[in-house]
């Protein structure tokens, strides 16, 4: 069975008469429901996927190049401009990287990348001393 690109969760394809025959009875429909795993990193929204990536508070206040590796495996390029500073929850949009839209197979929605910043469980006093030189 072929299932169109960016079928969403829970959508019902009807098969007409393909149930098992019996003689002299005719034959009933197949329904097949389509349920959707759940995903660690992505999440998604419509036509639109949500990832959910973890970077240091180094990573949020001096920028960052990360890759990111697609649902169908393609490696996608993240980094911010020079002097960009990410806050907590802020999001990314990443303009059509996203899933086929559903009976639309050549449009795609968006990929937004929601930060978490991970911080330090303590900072020593020379860490405390470089950081308040800084702000």
């Amino acid at each position: 069975m072929q299932l169109d690109k960016g079928v969403p969760d829970a959508h019902r394809y009807t098969f007409k008469g393909e149930s098992d025959e019996i003689p002299d009875v005719e034959a009933g429909d197949v329904i097949v429901e389509i349920l959707v795993d759940k995903h660690k990193k992505f999440t998604r929204k419509g036509a639109d996927l949500v990832y959910h990536a973890d970077i240091t508070l180094l990573e949020a206040l001096g920028g960052f190049d990360m890759v990111i590796e697609h649902l169908d495996k393609r490696k996608i390029q993240v980094k911010t401009k020079p002097a960009q500073i990410i806050k907590p929850g802020e999001l990314k949009t990443v303009k059509e990287c996203g899933m086929h839209f559903f009976n639309s197979p050549y449009r795609f929605g968006n990929l937004f990348i929601q930060f978490n910043i991970v911080f330090p469980e303590k900072v020593n006093e020379d860490q405390k001393s470089q950081l308040c030189k800084v702000i």
